[in-house]
């Protein structure tokens, strides 16, 4: 069995940074569930936790969240935020309107104009706009990976060997967005 405090370092390991040492970080995570929670599906429980704003690597949102106009820009902001700067992106437009069929985003990354379509679907976020950003700004080194469990979406920015290796620790489970 792979310990709560085994998995922080695990992470640790692979880049993941916490907002909080370890012994508070213990203390948060373990204040409504115990470590056992944890430690019975190891790193399925602990990834999500931690992108509720415990690690500036990872971020957890509901897909049922396209109410704001600018639902897009905040969110493809927020993605980007996950890289600490290693990633920057500019002049980002999106607005989103419930009455039209899709919203029209475009952004300037390298000094050049990108512009990506969501499909608008009632109050439901679009999960492939974000996969259309990371398409055009990974790196040989940088990626994003995510999973999808029921409408929960947890997303994480590491290295390739990060990547590799979190897809070992969760069978498969955390792959590219799409």
């Amino acid at each position: 069995m792979t310990t709560l405090e085994q998995q922080l370092d695990k992470l640790a390991a692979l880049g993941i940074a916490f907002h909080t040492p370890k012994p508070r970080m213990l203390d948060r995570l373990t204040r409504y569930y115990d470590a056992n929670f944890y430690e019975q599906d190891p790193y399925m429980r602990l990834l999500p936790e931690l992108g509720t704003g415990l690690s500036a690597n990872i971020w957890r949102f509901d897909l049922e969240c396209a109410e704001d106009a600018d639902i897009y820009e905040q969110y493809i902001a927020r993605m980007i935020g996950l890289s600490e700067g290693m990633i920057e992106i500019s002049d980002l437009h999106g607005k989103f309107d419930p009455t039209e069929s899709a919203t029209r985003i475009s952004f300037v990354y390298e000094e050049k104009r990108h512009e990506i379509s969501a499909m608008n679907q009632g109050d439901w976020f679009d999960l492939f706009a974000l996969g259309s950003v990371q398409n055009i700004v990974q790196g040989p080194d940088r990626r994003f990976v995510h999973h999808v469990q029921d409408q929960t979406v947890t997303v994480l920015f590491c290295n390739d060997d990060a990547r590799q290796q979190l897809q070992e620790l969760t069978n498969g489970a955390y792959g590219p967005l799409i």
